[in-house]
């Protein structure tokens, strides 16, 4: 206002001309800045969804294990509860939720939803669910909540079963949602291999649910689909091993004006929201016919053997988990015990049009576990993805699982509770955090300077049993240093996104060929006398000359923090990851040290 203000008495043609031009660029720059700061904003969201950092939840009730299907309880006042539970993330404002009564709202405003589907439904094709008899108990046919029934809401899962049976005593259920894409199609394939790499005897137990989620079969892609089935699997659907399920289209919310959260396109928002819908259908479907659930995606290979390490895994927790995840992408081998499923799907069902499912599962694990919200990491992956393409037209799929093919030194676990920062210039697609990531590495784009440094910063003051740093790789063994300098600081002062500023720092010990400890690059470090800390500090002493730096592995090991391992026999065991790290690095030095004459 002010430049108009002064054009308008500005007679000068060249002062009149300064003015505009000074305008124009403070609204480009204005414009510029909402929109990085927008940006930005949905940048730190994403983040926040695919690690599962966010807070935990306020909660003013505990939440149990299985909460009864049956108990009625008043929802009047727990009715805006639910909302929240999604808002915290898309609008950052959460208030304390009572997580129970918001979970019975959820379970209740799905069937509700189910039920009104049904009233308008044509009976085409297959039946709607006629075992649903829960209506609303009162005559004028209002949708209130807190009348709403809740009797018989599990599927009658034989009306849904097109094709094979199922099969007593399953104890392992592995369920594949499918569509058909417009090129390739993956499951033939997908299920080629799992049979394949899996022995009668693992079997014995084992179920796989193939859901053929085409809404509309109008091209006859189920048919098609069906065929192939029985085409290639005849021997496995005639003994309960494979065994197909369709959904009424009855089942399904209305699809259409959905909300555009994350500026997605429309066909995206109703991609994603059908997804939810999909997953929602099959673990309403497995819900009670197996001890545990494994989902899978219609485009992985996997392991030799992946059936007994699946089995191993879940008898060594013994039912104490919520969900462990056998590939570190997406909703890609992620196992559950079966009697969580019926919650879970009513929590997918409920929110399917406000985010895609693999950010709504770290919304849940913080309600159904706010003691443990992150998933169990089982290490090395045993499922890698393939896909080429989504089933979302148009959209290319070329992820892979780095942990499915591990060739580290140690056997590794995330690193949680641990935060990466360094001065020195780095490659942009190996920056500090990726170092403590399970996968990734750090590496420098130029040598470093003597007093760069290279900071581990812990979430609080903790006890640090074991710590573990591996410098350099097998492609780039020099790109380490003659001499790092290993410090500690009990306290950190100040931490921002991008930095962190150490207390008093102490130095505690050195390594590399002039270090007095792994003179190969490789630190193995006992530091549980030193007391809780908090900041670890790798700083430059001596660089090698001309060389770049790469660290390749860290580890920080807490006490209590247990890994997997595989015994003489090949089967898992559990053990202590800090003595774990300690048996492995003096393995690692007997190897690597010169023998004697």
């Amino acid at each position: 206002i002010l430049l108009l203000n002064r054009m308008r008495k500005c007679f000068s043609p060249r002062l009149r001309a300064r003015y505009i031009i000074i305008g124009v660029t403070t609204i480009v720059v204005l414009l510029n800045l909402q929109l990085l700061a927008r940006l930005s904003s949905e940048q730190e969201d994403s983040q926040i969804f695919r690690n599962g950092k966010s807070s935990a939840v306020d909660s003013t009730s505990a939440i149990h294990h299985a909460i009864p299907h049956n108990q009625t309880i008043s929802l009047n006042s727990a009715a805006p509860a639910a909302q929240l539970l999604v808002n915290e993330h898309l609008n950052r404002n959460l208030s304390e939720v009572p997580i129970r009564e918001a979970l019975q709202l959820i379970a209740l405003k799905r069937l509700q939803c189910i039920s009104s589907s049904l009233e308008a439904a044509s009976a085409k094709s297959l039946q709607p669910p006629s075992h649903i008899s829960c209506v609303n108990k009162n005559s004028d046919k209002t949708r209130d909540l807190s009348t709403f029934c809740t009797d018989n809401v599990v599927l009658n899962q034989p009306d849904y079963v097109t094709l094979g049976f199922i099969k007593p005593n399953i104890n392992l259920a592995v369920g594949i949602a499918t569509v058909s894409r417009p090129a390739d199609s993956y499951l033939i394939n997908t299920l080629k291999d799992l049979f394949s790499k899996s022995t009668r005897s693992e079997t014995e137990d084992v179920a796989f649910i193939v859901f053929l989620a085409d809404l509309d079969d109008v091209n006859g892609d189920r048919e098609r689909e069906k065929q192939r089935l029985q085409e290639n699997f005849p021997d496995q659907i005639r003994q309960g091993l494979l065994m197909v399920i369709e959904a009424p289209s009855a089942y399904y919310p209305p699809l259409n004006n959905l909300k555009r959260n994350y500026n997605d396109a429309p066909e995206r928002v109703y991609w994603r929201a059908k997804q939810c819908v999909d997953f929602s259908f099959i673990f309403s479907f497995a819900h009670n016919i197996s001890q545990y659930y494994l989902h899978l995606e219609d485009d992985v290979i996997t392991k030799n053997g992946y059936l007994t390490q699946i089995k191993d895994t879940a008898r060594l927790f013994n039912d104490r988990f919520f969900e462990i995840e056998f590939s570190h992408l997406g909703f890609i081998a992620k196992m559950f015990r079966s009697r969580d499923l019926l919650h879970m799907a009513a929590f997918h069902f409920y929110y399917h049009e406000e985010m895609p499912v693999d950010f709504l599962q770290p919304i849940y694990l913080r309600l159904a576990s706010p003691d443990h919200p992150d998933p169990l990491p089982h290490y090395p992956s045993l499922f890698q993805h393939t896909g080429k393409k989504s089933s979302l037209k148009g959209k290319k799929q070329l992820i892979q699982d780095k942990l499915f093919d591990n060739k580290r030194l140690f056997t590794y676990r995330e690193n949680h509770g641990l935060e990466a920062f360094s001065n020195i210039p780095c490659t942009n697609s190996h920056r500090a955090p990726e170092a403590i990531s399970a996968a990734g590495f750090f590496w420098s784009k130029a040598a470093p300077k003597v007093g760069d440094w290279f900071t581990l910063a812990l979430d609080a003051p903790k006890v640090v049993e074991y710590l573990v740093v591996v410098t350099g790789n097998a492609n780039h063994p020099d790109d380490t240093a003659l001499r790092i300098d290993v410090e500690i600081s009990h306290k950190i002062v100040s931490r921002t996104r991008k930095s962190v500023q150490c207390g008093d720092l102490k130095m505690v010990t050195s390594f590399g060929p002039e270090g007095e400890l792994g003179h190969n690059g490789v630190l193995g470090y006992n530091m549980t006398s030193l007391g809780p800390i908090e900041c670890i500090r790798l700083r430059i002493g001596k660089p090698r000359p001309d060389r770049w730096f790469l660290i390749s592995e860290i580890a920080v090991a807490y006490p209590g923090l247990t890994t997997f391992v595989h015994d003489t026999d090949g089967r898992e065991k559990v053990v202590d990851w800090a003595s774990h790290l300690a048996e492995k690095y003096h393995q690692f030095q007997r190897k690597s040290a010169p023998h004697s004459e």
